[in-house]
């Protein structure tokens, strides 16, 4: 069974953004069977790092999306990557300095953070892009 997989209720009408978060969700799901097996430390680490970089990568072309269809929340949207970003490194050191393992806590915050921020915030300029769409072929 895997750990978290991409549904309908997820699409947020950006094909491009779509895709993205499907490998965020892969990604995710590596490192939940890495953990699972015990992997070394080393392994789960460079998986790990692979998720925190992919991360980065999403949220600068996200908020590039955002900005290249005039997205009123680009702003606040931009605000709360931040922040998910910032405790995704909490997590991150953590592990590299002290944990053997990661904990039921860091997947919980994974799939926490990816499905709210998906289906009530990122779902937001899914629907500005729609209507985007809309008013240019009136």
């Amino acid at each position: 069974m895997s750990y978290f997989i991409w549904t309908k209720e997820l699409d947020v009408k950006v094909e491009k953004m779509n895709a993205q978060h499907k490998i965020l969700i892969d990604l995710m799901g590596e490192l939940f069977q890495l953990t699972s097996l015990r992997e070394s430390k080393q392994r789960t680490l460079q998986k790990l790092n692979q998720l925190a970089s992919f991360t980065r990568k999403h949220f600068r072309e996200e908020e590039l999306y955002m900005d290249a269809i005039n997205f009123k929340g680009r702003d606040t949207h931009k605000i709360i990557h931040q922040h998910l970003l910032d405790e995704l490194d909490v997590h991150v050191e953590g592990f590299k300095n002290h944990h053997q393992l990661l904990s039921n806590e860091f997947f919980f915050f994974l799939r926490h953070w990816l499905t709210v921020h998906i289906k009530h915030i990122d779902v937001k300029y899914g629907i500005a892009s729609e209507q985007l769409v809309i008013a240019r072929a009136v």
